[in-house]
């Protein structure tokens, strides 16, 4: 009788202004069925072709350790830019039901500085944050290595960690 209470949506688009028009017909599509709905809209800056060596080189899959934080950058919209279409999607796409919230794809995606800012207009506007966390194995060596076995830490010091985060998965997590 109540029908789904809500849903999750990762909507990743091939250019900012495809995710911008997405999230809308994704919200047009949920407001008809009459469904609660959350898009998360990607941001990223680094590691887009797998993890990547600083000399660009994909890597395989080592037993122990993976490349520093700052290795392969991605090519994408500067992070001003991405944040700006989140929340431009959010001013089209957002009411009966329907949220947008940054999805900061993951350790291995975004740089600290990225984090940083998400934080940053996540706390100034109060709109969510969701993450993909530790899901693998491999991301855990990668995280391990590229933050002195302490990734959780650094989204703490950069402000990420809050009552408005949602984390996916959190398979690789310690203590």
């Amino acid at each position: 009788r109540a029908g789904i209470a809500a849903t999750q949506i990762c909507h990743d688009a091939a250019t900012l202004e495809a995710g911008i028009s997405g999230a809308v017909a994704i919200a047009e599509a949920a407001r008809k069925v009459g469904i609660r709905v959350e898009i998360a809209l990607p941001v990223y800056d680094m590691n887009l072709n797998g993890y990547v060596s600083q000399e660009g080189r994909l890597l395989g899959l080592p037993a122990s350790g993976m490349p520093d934080a700052a290795g392969s950058r991605a090519t994408t919209a500067p992070v001003a830019e991405q944040i700006a279409a989140v929340e431009e999607a959010a001013s089209r796409a957002e009411a009966g039901g329907v949220t947008v919230a940054f999805h900061a794809v993951g350790l291995p995606w975004c740089s600290p500085a990225l984090f940083s800012a998400v934080a940053e207009r996540s706390a100034a506007t109060g709109r969510r944050v969701f993450m993909h966390l530790l899901e693998t194995g491999q991301q855990r060596r990668w995280a391990d290595a590229a933050y002195d076995n302490r990734p959780l830490h650094m989204l703490d010091e950069v402000g990420l960690l809050s009552d408005r985060l949602a984390c996916a998965h959190g398979v690789h997590l310690r203590d």
